[in-house]
């Protein structure tokens, strides 16, 4: 489904909720309300899609489509998802509008989307289209998000070391058969610290598109380059794209890892903004303007915004977590610099409040009565004492059965060790007691990870919530 674009409205007070449609379209510019499907040879067909989303507050209902403004060929909706429907607030429907030229000349029509939008009660959207005599064939068009578009070359200019700057290729079938597309940078793949996503094994019928993503993420300093190919059947070969970038060390971090918190408890991080280029100022603007932060963080201390940094020097940005409820959270905000080092650079933030309760069933090999048994949650595994600084451990006798059940509460989210033991031969605990004075298995005990295998990492993830781990013990 496409992503609709348009403007939201504004703070409109709960009492006036309205709805506000947004339409958007596969074919150049989503917000253009055109479907200029170009050139397709007569007796060919090609299709676009027109995306109808609600941005407003209230329900939006839309009417019947193109009932005052008619379609007529060459063009034709051949698939209508939206008319007579009613959209809640932040959904969408689709609609898919056909181009069969049945002669060599340029066509246009438009159709009208009546809704009960009060600005909007009905929108226009504009079709155009050429027919032409010429055999089809495939033309592959690309253009990139940095000016000049149609250059080749994205240049990303300064990116933190640590940090990740994106921009995107766009890949549009310009000719009149369908663009096959091979596998992106087959012949000249690109390298570290550049990637590139998307597109790869895509047909594109005529003027439709698709996108790829190319990301820079130095892990140094220094001048990057490299480039990678985009092959396809278009009978020119392949389209080269050039990439360059500069690794910085302006921020300390890029990444702001808060870990687990305690609900109501505040955490605090510094940004360390520091001038290493030896010979130039560097200007840092108003901090966290263009993306803010959000609750439960916040900025505590600014000793940055609106300064400038002289070769050498540094300032600091103390930033806060403070969760009043648990769950998993994560913002970001931007730090634009200007001078020796040009760009609005991002910092992401992450952190995690709150516990989760783990429970399970172990499956015992044979049922065994009257032994005892230990489940232990560790942050790491101890091979010599399997109980030494268990996070939490449970122990009993078994029933019987041939099944242990098991309840952990208030672990902090993480990961961990999960494994369980049953002392058959009463060389670690005597039951009823039951009390471990030696947590080494021996031959006749029974050992048991979660997943069944010794682990080398940590095997069980807890969240936020309940989980629950069920294995099975092996003999040891």
């Amino acid at each position: 489904m496409l992503a609709a674009c348009g403007g939201g409205g504004g703070g409109a007070p709960a009492a006036e909720k309205t709805p506000q449609i947004v339409v958007a379209d596969s074919i150049g510019t989503q917000s253009d309300l055109l479907l200029a499907f170009g050139t397709v040879t007569i007796g060919y067909s090609t299709t676009g899609i027109v995306a109808i989303a609600n941005s407003g507050t209230a329900d939006l209902v839309i009417g019947s489509i193109a009932s005052k403004d008619v379609l007529s060929a060459p063009f034709s909706i051949t698939s209508d998802k939206c008319s007579g429907q009613t959209l809640a607030p932040g959904t969408s429907c689709e609609l898919t509008v056909n181009f069969v030229p049945g002669g060599a000349v340029i066509s246009s029509d438009s159709f009208d989307i009546p809704s009960n939008d009060p600005k909007t009660p009905s929108v226009t959207v504009n079709i155009s289209g050429t027919g032409t005599t010429a055999a089809p064939a495939p033309r592959i068009v690309v253009t990139d998000s940095v000016s000049p578009a149609d250059d080749h070359i994205i240049y990303f200019g300064d990116a933190n070391v640590g940090g990740t700057a994106t921009q995107t290729v766009t890949v549009t079938n310009g000719g009149t058969a369908n663009l096959v597309i091979g596998q992106i940078g087959q012949a000249y793949p690109l390298i570290g610290p550049f990637t590139a996503t998307g597109c790869s094994g895509q047909t594109l019928s005529p003027a439709q598109n698709c996108v790829i993503t190319v990301k820079f993420q130095p892990n140094s300093t220094g001048l990057f380059s490299g480039g990678f190919d985009i092959p396809s059947n278009d009978s020119g070969g392949s389209v080269g794209v050039g990439v360059g970038g500069n690794g910085i060390d302006l921020l300390s971090s890029s990444l702001l890892s808060f870990g687990t918190v305690t609900i109501n408890q505040t955490f605090t991080q510094d940004l360390v903004i520091s001038n290493s280029t030896g010979t130039t100022d560097v200007v840092i603007g108003q901090i966290a303007n263009l993306d803010p932060l959000g609750a439960p963080f916040s900025i505590t201390a600014d000793g940055c915004s609106n300064k400038t940094i002289v070769p050498a020097a540094s300032c600091t940005v103390t930033v806060q977590f403070a969760p009043i409820a648990g769950g998993s959270y994560s913002d970001s905000f931007d730090v634009p610099a200007s001078g020796a080092v040009n760009g609005d650079f991002s910092v992401a933030l992450s952190g995690i409040s709150g516990s989760g309760t783990v429970s399970g069933t172990i499956t015992l090999p044979a049922p065994a009565t009257g032994t005892c048994y230990a489940v232990v949650l560790n942050t790491s595994l101890q091979l010599a004492n399997l109980l030494s600084n268990g996070v939490a451990v449970v122990t009993g006798q078994t029933d019987g059965t041939s099944t242990i059940t098991y309840s952990f509460a208030d672990i902090p989210p993480g990961q961990y060790y999960l494994y369980a033991g049953v002392d058959n031969d009463a060389s670690s605990a005597t039951s009823p007691v039951c009390s471990f004075g030696n947590g080494t298995p021996t031959h006749g005990d029974f050992v048991g990870f979660y997943g069944g295998v010794m682990p080398s990492s940590p095997n069980a993830t807890v969240n936020v919530g309940v989980n629950t781990f069920d294995f099975t013990l092996t003999a040891y």
